[in-house]
This record gives C-alpha cells, sequence and structure tokens, in this order.
C-alpha cells in the first residue's frame, strides 16, 4: 500500500472478537471483531496502548474508553459503530454505542 492512507467506512453490529495483547507502555494492543448484520465480519486495530510518538499510539486514556466501550458492548451485546481507514490494515478511529 505504500503508506497511503485509505478512508474505507463503518461497520455497524456486535463485537463478537475482542483481543488485547501484551501489557503496560508500548505494547498492549487492542483489535476488535464487528460482525455486522448482513452477516459480514470486519477486524479492526484499534492502536498501542502508550506509544504516543508512534501513528499506531494511543493515549492511556482513549485506550481506556475503547477498551471500555468494547469490552462493554461486547459482554452485553450492545450494537456498536466503528469508523476505519486503511493503512497497512483497518485502523478503528471511532467507535460508539448504536441506540
Amino acid at each position: 500500500m505504500n503508506g497511503t492512507i485509505d478512508l474505507s467506512g463503518t461497520a455497524e453490529g456486535f463485537v463478537t472478537q475482542l483481543q488485547l495483547s501484551g501489557y503496560g507502555p508500548n505494547s498492549g494492543e487492542i483489535t476488535l471483531g464487528i460482525t455486522q448484520d448482513d452477516g459480514s465480519f470486519v477486524q479492526v486495530f484499534g492502536g498501542i496502548l502508550g506509544d504516543t510518538g508512534s501513528e499506531d499510539g494511543l493515549d492511556a486514556g482513549v485506550f481506556a474508553a475503547f477498551l471500555t466501550l468494547a469490552s462493554t458492548a461486547y459482554v452485553h451485546r450492545q450494537r456498536v459503530t466503528c469508523s476505519y481507514w486503511n493503512k497497512e490494515k483497518l485502523r478503528f478511529s471511532h467507535l460508539a454505542y448504536v441506540r
């Protein structure tokens, strides 16, 4: 992809996969899987905890907010909407509950 950014779109549905890896600064990563109403599955990368010097880096508060929202949606089957863009992989930039 040569570093180009493609503003890809939005996924809306249920969080059916929540992956966390690593602990501590510059190592914790969050990835979500969202199953949409039509059955399609979108996997989106959220970022790396504390690595704010990197384009993948997330401030600790932003990481905590994404994690809280995603885990609550996963456990309670709350619908979410997620905007994402594509740079080497799908990366989410917005996550919210759908009422």
